[in-house]
């Protein structure tokens, strides 16, 4: 801190020509920095470390160990990923000649078949300019998915689960469905929450999403059937309708036991079947989260793309009848743990 401090008394003192001097020598210095930066985070990337830390993936440990935005993290991570397959993409970094959104930008879209003339279009480009290169060659890059906050009040932060959502998804009007605020409004339908929804929604949300067409066909036909529910067509209650019928099926949380007796091939020891009972029995002392402990002690915070693994490999004699031996794991680090133990490539799952 005393460093900056002194820097900051002796700039004051530079002429114009040392300051304009310095400054360009450390942005010459940040970006070698950068470059050092990607270079280390693309090998720790391949070495899968943020596995063995605990974390579910890279982007992850970007976050909340090294204390990154989503977005800084997302940047570097692909733009790491670009320049440990094309090298060249660092040493446009080094020189200025392209900038970290850019080649996060690029990435994706590099080939061994492209990435000569790629590299020498996007050179010296502005972000703007190398947003629109990849929007002619890939016409279908769209947005992602986002959610962002609209207005919360105190109780939102003690109890997220009452969020209420306010979703825009254009165009819909031209297809017969009035809008909540202006049938003849353009640009779309906008979910805007009713007032009963009002009533016990604490936090607002607004939700940007791509769809298909079949998919837009199909929410239509919602907003139409569900009328009754939503009289103005509100996506809101439609959504949330969808959600609690989709988790009852698939989310182990909201599952209800099943009664009836166990079948053949649930039985018995001799098989790799984990019966239902015992991912019940295992879901619920784990939490529905992955039990993986990294290296530091700290446990890894998934609950998404959940399986059940063998503490002792089936192939190795272990049980799938005792919940002892099975235990809920993401499928990044269930996919580690195959590695290690059998030495599976990467990409393969054991159970």
């Amino acid at each position: 801190m005393n460093k900056f401090l002194h820097d900051l008394r002796d700039c004051r003192q530079w002429t114009d020509e040392e300051l304009t001097s310095q400054l360009h020598k450390t942005v010459a210095r940040e970006r070698d920095c950068l470059v050092d930066l990607l270079v280390r985070l693309g090998e720790f990337d391949r070495r899968s470390l943020s596995l063995t830390k605990g974390y579910p993936d890279l982007y992850e440990y970007c976050m909340r160990s090294l204390k990154y935005s989503r977005s800084g993290a997302a940047r570097r991570i692909a733009a790491a990923r670009a320049g440990r397959k094309y090298p060249s993409l660092l040493v446009m970094l080094a020189s200025g000649e392209l900038s970290l959104v850019g080649a996060a930008m690029l990435g994706p879209h590099l080939r061994p078949d492209n990435r000569r003339r790629l590299s020498r279009a996007v050179r010296g480009r502005t972000q703007e300019e190398v947003a629109q290169l990849i929007a002619a060659i890939a016409p279908q890059y769209a947005k992602r998915d986002s959610i962002r906050i609209l207005s919360a009040s105190n109780s939102a932060i003690e109890d997220r689960s009452s969020a209420s959502a306010a979703i825009s998804i254009s165009p819909l009007v031209d297809a017969g469905v009035a809008s909540p605020i202006d049938s003849a409004a353009p640009g779309g339908v906008v979910a805007n929450p009713a007032h009963e929804s009002k009533k016990r929604a604490v936090a607002l949300y607004t939700a940007s999403i791509t769809i298909t067409q079949e998919t837009r066909d199909l929410l239509k036909r919602a907003q139409e059937v569900l009328r009754h529910q939503a009289p103005k067509g509100e996506l809101d209650p439609i959504l949330r309708m969808a959600l609690e019928l989709l988790l009852d099926k698939f989310d182990r949380d909201r599952r209800k036991p099943r009664a009836g007796r166990p079948s053949k091939r649930s039985q018995g020891r001799s098989s790799r079947h984990i019966p239902e009972a015992v991912k019940q029995e295992v879901w619920k002392r784990d939490g529905g989260q992955c039990t993986y402990v990294g290296e530091g002690g700290l446990r890894c915070s998934s609950r998404a793309c959940m399986e059940f693994d063998h503490k002792k490999p089936f192939a190795r004699g272990g049980r799938s009848d005792s919940p002892d031996n099975i235990r809920a794991m993401c499928r990044a680090h269930n996919q580690l743990l195959g590695r290690l133990e059998f030495g599976y490539p990467p990409g393969s799952s054991y159970g």
